[in-house]
């Protein structure tokens, strides 16, 4: 029997161990990637509380679908701090995905209110291979012995477990690449009609059809170019196309009539270029064809350019304009 007692608590101490490395190593994770899961929200409407604008963003972002590919409906939002004059708010996500993604919801109108989302001055990109990585609310704050009691670990929980380091698959490099060639991929459509009734599936369906029309889409690949659509504001909205050279060849619809509208398609202010050997091996990955060799592969704008180095903001921004607001541009993607 004390053979079989201590095999028992050897077993116990092995897995206490193993539980203590994980949430040390998920604690690490966390500090290493929170300044770019913090979001700094402006313009909040007056009484508005850090439950009622946590619970927004939540609903705003699964309906807009923006949160993680294999956790589409779970809540993003970690932690939501207002500030002492109520006007603005930090708003930490658990995923350095979704606090990216969250910035495409800038000039939303909020009880009356139009926000401005932008990333803190404090900044710092995240290592591409953490983009998708859960960090669970709390885990920061919380000593990671808590997670082992009496020398006997507790079982972890799910989304603990699902931020465990696993080896690299195939999928989880798509993940990312989806995720950093999403810059590339996106497009800024503004000057909507008002007051007709435009549904992000209109949209989507209309952009589709004028790819396709005007030869703009590469037909060696099948379907529909523009994989998702997006109407945070009635004026402009954002369109996510498969391939980044089809999203290059798309800004030729920039001026297009929609009822009596001429459409502005343009760049994003987040967008950022992608190497070509980047896009090839995303090309390969998806199934597709290898991209051309002039696959739009251009210099990023000179406030994407500013704003992807660590530390370094660009603080002449003093907020967007009414002009910016008017035309539906974000003054800061």
């Amino acid at each position: 029997m004390k053979v079989d007692d201590q095999k028992a608590r050897a077993a116990n101490i092995a897995m206490a161990q193993h539980a203590l490395a994980a949430a040390q190593l998920l604690q690490q994770q966390g500090t290493l990637t929170r300044k770019a899961r913090r979001i700094h929200f402006s313009g909040l409407p007056v009484g508005i509380t850090p439950h009622i604008l946590r619970e927004y963003i939540n609903k705003a972002m699964v309906s807009a679908k923006l949160c993680l590919p294999n956790a589409p409906n779970d809540m993003p939002v970690n932690e939501c701090t207002i500030g002492p004059d109520g006007r603005y708010a930090f708003v930490e996500f658990r995923s350095v995905y979704e606090a990216g993604n969250v910035i495409m919801l800038n000039g939303i109108n909020v009880m009356g209110s139009t926000l401005r989302i932008q990333r803190p001055k404090d900044y710092v990109p995240a290592p591409t291979e953490m983009l998708m990585q859960v960090v669970p609310p709390g885990i920061q704050n919380a000593s990671a012995a808590a997670l082992v009691t009496g020398g006997v670990s507790r079982p972890l929980a799910p989304t603990v477990l699902a931020t465990m380091p696993a080896a690299t698959t195939t999928q989880s490099e798509l993940n990312n690449l989806q995720m950093v060639t999403r810059r590339a991929r996106r497009l800024h459509v503004g000057n909507l009609p008002i007051g007709a009734g435009l549904t992000a599936e209109m949209l989507q369906q209309y952009i589709n059809a004028m790819m396709v029309s005007k030869g703009l889409s590469d037909t060696r690949i099948k379907g529909d170019p523009v994989m998702n659509c997006n109407i945070p504001n009635e004026k402009f909205g954002f369109i996510e196309i498969r391939t980044v050279h089809e999203a290059t060849k798309a800004l030729e619809l920039n001026g297009i009539e929609l009822g009596e509208n001429k459409l502005r398609v343009q760049r994003p202010h987040d967008y950022q270029p992608v190497p070509l050997d980047m896009l090839k091996r995303h090309a390969a990955l998806m199934g597709y064809p290898p991209p051309p060799e002039d696959s739009g592969v251009a210099q990023p704008t000179l406030d994407a350019a500013i704003n992807s180095i660590p530390g370094v903001s660009n603080t002449g921004s003093t907020g967007p304009t009414k002009a910016d607001i008017e035309s539906g541009v974000p003054d800061d993607l």
